[in-house]
This record gives structure tokens, sequence and C-alpha cells, in this order.
């Protein structure tokens, strides 16, 4: 059903389609969405691989902003209940906002579950935009380097 969807999206808006995409299959917390055939459909369709590689960043972090409220949400919920841990929680939240930009790249540049990132992100009310930024440049980087090995595949395997 979803595959039906992006297929749909990005066979007739293209690069309008990719970007609809990414924010779908990043909105959905913990649900796995398949993502990576956004990049598939895309190689088949011969779209450029840098503009691509933007567009899914882009979309990607704007869905990515669901796990981010979910988090925000969460610690607004959960603030009385670490009472007792406060210098633990302080402990914990300024060494996570210390690193958190090379955390947020590096998994977003890896297959990781991203969604727990986000949580925590906002959780820990980590910067908005420094969370957007490390993990777009991590998004970026990953489609970048996925659409190429999808596309070099494709090829050497002659399915073109």
């Amino acid at each position: 059903m979803v595959e039906t969807i992006l297929q749909y999206l990005i066979n007739n808006l293209s690069y309008l389609g990719v970007f609809i995409s990414s924010i779908i299959t990043s909105a959905s917390v913990i649900v796995p969405l398949p993502g990576q055939l956004i990049l598939v459909l895309a190689v088949v369709l011969n779209l450029n691989p840098f503009i691509t590689a933007v567009v899914t960043a882009a979309g990607s972090m704007i869905g990515e902003m669901v796990g981010y409220g979910v988090g925000l949400a969460g610690g607004k919920l959960t603030k009385g209940k670490f009472k007792k841990h406060k210098k633990l929680t302080a402990t914990i939240k300024k060494y996570y906002n210390k690193y958190a930009f090379w955390v947020i790249f590096a998994t977003a540049f890896l297959f990781f579950p991203f969604d727990l990132v986000g949580i925590i992100s906002g959780l820990s009310r980590y910067d908005v935009r420094k969370f957007l930024l490390a993990g777009f440049l991590g998004k970026f980087l990953k489609t970048l380097v996925t659409f190429v090995l999808i596309q070099n595949g494709i090829q050497f395997f002659g399915f073109t």
C-alpha cells in the first residue's frame, strides 16, 4: 500500500514526489516505512543524485520533526517524575547537548533508527536548528552514497 503511494508520487511528481515521500517515510515514529524504495525509484527514473539527495534529506528532516515533537511532549509529561534525580538528568542533558550534533550527524548517516535520536533530542531540548542541520547533513551524505551504490549496482548487474 505505502509502496504504491510512494511509487505514484515519484513517478508523477519527480523531485516533488521524492520530497513528499521522504516526509511520509520519516514522519512515522517507530514504524518502519520503506525509505530506500524512494532511492531505487529515483535511480530508475534517472533523477540527478545531488538534487535527489538534497530533497530527500530536506523532506526526511521535516518528517523527523514528529519524533522531536514527541520528545518535547514527553519531556513535559515526565518532568515531575525525575525530581529525585535532578543531578543525574542535568548531567545526562549536559553531555548529550555537548556531543549531540555529532551523534545526530552519525546516526543520520548510518542506517540507525533515527526516530530515537529525534525523541532524545526533543526530550533534552536540544536546539532544533542544530538538530535539523546535523540530521540534514548526515541524511544528505547517506542518500548520495546510497543513490550512487544503487545506480552502480543496477548497472553492474545489468538491470538497465
